[in-house]
């Protein structure tokens, strides 16, 4: 019961927080997948001991985006970007998000985007 309505909240302020962006606002969901197994489909015997691993950060970036209509009307929309980071090494360091911070960084200014505020949305895991 709890689950349900903690989920419920959370949809509910995520769906606030995406909808009333300001503008020069990016608004960003992370996820952290540590010690992901790569393995395949129809494994014979001898491919069990094989164990490759690798560590994900998935990156859900929301950002407002006006766009001009006719020189009269003004269409807010918002643009939705998903970056993936893929590290071999499983060390589940917290250089690596730093590092895929600051490439998505250098991503938003390579497109003339530098935003004032980065709202990070994540699933509050202490690694």
């Amino acid at each position: 019961m709890l689950h349900n309505y903690v989920s419920r909240w959370q949809n509910l302020q995520f769906k606030e927080y995406v909808e009333n962006l300001p503008p020069k606002t990016v608004f960003s969901c992370v996820d952290f997948f540590e010690n992901y197994n790569i393995k395949i489909q129809n494994e014979v015997q001898s491919m069990h001991w094989h164990n490759f691993q690798v560590t994900i950060l998935v990156l859900i970036r929301y950002q407002p985006s006006l766009v001009l209509h006719d020189l009269i009307n003004l269409d807010s929309s918002l643009i939705k970007e998903v970056h993936y980071f893929v590290l071999d090494d499983t060390s589940h360091d917290t250089l690596f998000v730093q590092h895929d911070f600051m490439l998505h960084w250098s991503h938003l200014q390579s497109q003339g985007c530098i935003p004032n505020n980065h709202i990070v949305w994540n699933d509050g895991c202490s690694s």
